[in-house]
């Protein structure tokens, strides 16, 4: 008598935590940045003035670095 051959069904992986999450946080930050400029452009007067003192905290680098000037004498950073 012949068996026929057992050939294991392909395994589907469900995506992982992390591209789900990079996902969200992704659609979060522009739904956030696109909400101010929204408001900055087409809201009333004082939500836009409140609106365009909310952008400049949307940059990633907050505050310039020092220069050699600036550093009190025996620091280096």
């Amino acid at each position: 008598m012949s068996y026929g051959q057992n050939t294991p069904a392909p395994i589907e992986e469900e995506p992982s935590t992390g591209a789900s999450l990079q996902t969200i946080v992704t659609v979060f930050g522009l739904s956030l940045i696109g909400t101010v400029v929204g408001t900055a452009l087409f809201g009333t007067d004082k939500q836009s003035e409140r609106a365009f003192r909310l952008l400049p905290w949307l940059r990633t680098d907050h505050e310039p670095a020092a220069s050699d000037e600036q550093l009190p004498r025996g620091e280096m950073y």
